[in-house]
Parts: C-alpha cells; structure tokens; sequence
C-alpha cells in the first residue's frame, strides 16, 4: 500500500464488500503519472447462480485513478534589471549615502492562477487559498 491515497481506496472497498487483491491492490501508475491502480476482489464468493463452478469464485476489478490539474500559471514578469552607469572620476568631495526609503514596498497579491476558468488573486495580508478541488479533479479509468 502506498500512503493516504491507498489506505482511502482500501475503506471504500471494505464499504463495498472487497479487499484488496493480493496481485496489485494499490500501486502508483505504471505510467509515471500522478494517481494509482487499484485492484479489488470480492469477500465473497460470487455463490450459485445459473453460471456452473461459480459458488467458490470472487469477481476481480481494477480501476486507475489519475489526478488532474486544473490550474495554469502565468508567473510575473521579472524586475527590469538595474540601470548601469558608465564608470566615471570619482568625485573630489565626499558624498552623502541618501536615506533609505522610509516607506518599504507593500506586498502585492499574488495573481496569475487560473483554475477551470476561475482566476485566484491571493492577497498576503489576508490569504485566501484554493481548496484541493479547486485545483485537482480525479478522472477513473477501467
């Protein structure tokens, strides 16, 4: 098993009668991308029906579950660079260091997150954040 996500996939099977099979259970995708197979098979067996040897049989299934995002990002564009001087005499009296800035730059919300065509504007001050499914959707496969 492998973390929340499979101890999550484990109690919806037992909800609905199943464990974990004992070939696979719950691994991370073989393709390398975010989510994970899952494999279950039945507690019990599937019992008598019209279908002859199935008393001591147990259905088998597995589903892939991959997380999605649903966000993009546009960073802000970087600071201009400084502007450079060309080298000059050095000055023949001494100069004064100019006071800093009293007033220090306010911090500025951060923009540019856009999730499912809602843009997010978070304020530092007083943030404000995305739930996970604001961000994430799951998509199940078979």
């Amino acid at each position: 098993m492998t973390g929340p996500a499979c101890e999550r996939a484990a109690a919806f099977a037992a909800r609905n009668g199943a464990v974990f099979s004992a070939d696979g259970g719950c691994e991370p995708l073989a393709s390398g991308g975010l989510g994970f197979k899952v494999t279950v098979s039945t507690r019990d067996a599937v019992g008598r029906s019209i279908v002859p040897i199935t008393e001591s049989r147990h259905a088998v299934a597995s589903a892939e579950a991959v997380l999605e995002p649903l966000c993009t990002f546009d960073p802000p564009a970087p600071p201009p660079d400084p502007p450079t001087e060309a080298p000059s005499d050095p000055p023949s009296e001494p100069t004064e260091t100019p006071p800093p800035d009293e007033e220090e730059e306010a911090d500025e919300p951060i923009v540019g997150l856009t999730c499912d065509d809602t843009e997010w504007e978070i304020d530092p001050d007083a943030p404000t954040l995305p739930d996970a499914s604001d961000l994430f959707t799951v998509r199940l496969y078979n």
